[in-house]
């Protein structure tokens, strides 16, 4: 089921950075790895496939919250994955086991560019979005305390 994110809250997100791509989100229950399968992805006619939005904002509309998703892109349609990151999370935690993923790194120095390039891109994306988050979070404060954000 889709589902909708507050249009005040996205028109604001559109008003603090333009350059923002407005579209679908695909949320796939796994790690989407080769190029084959993410420009088959493609054909689902969404701009990003990831796999955390539908669950938080399904929890949020469910509670009548507004919402509004805003991704930062490390791993674009055209570079596959160096790892199958699948692999190494562990399910109770959802967090990578980073002993046994360096170890396996370690055996295949064949990918250790690709992954490094997906580290430094991951480590962009996040400072990019922490700080475009924090701009907007500031620009919806100023537009509610002027009333214009609305109820």
């Amino acid at each position: 089921m889709p589902l909708v994110p507050d249009a005040r809250l996205q028109t604001a997100a559109l008003e603090h950075n333009g350059s923002l791509t407005q579209g679908t989100f695909y949320t796939t229950s796994r790690v989407v790895r080769t190029q084959h399968e993410k420009t088959a992805a493609q054909q689902l006619a969404a701009v990003i496939l990831e796999m955390e939005t539908y669950p938080a904002a399904s929890v949020y509309a469910e509670a009548s919250i507004p919402w509004v998703a805003v991704r930062a892109v490390s791993d674009p349609v055209g570079d596959p994955l160096p790892l199958d990151f699948a692999r190494y999370l562990t399910p109770s935690t959802g967090q990578i086991a980073r002993l046994r993923m360096f170890r396996d790194l370690l055996v295949r120095p064949g990918i250790w560019p690709a992954f490094a390039r997906l580290a430094r891109r991951s480590r962009c994306a996040a400072r990019n979005l922490a700080c475009w988050v924090e701009g907007y979070v500031e620009a919806l404060v100023e537009s509610s305390a002027r009333g214009s954000l609305g109820p």
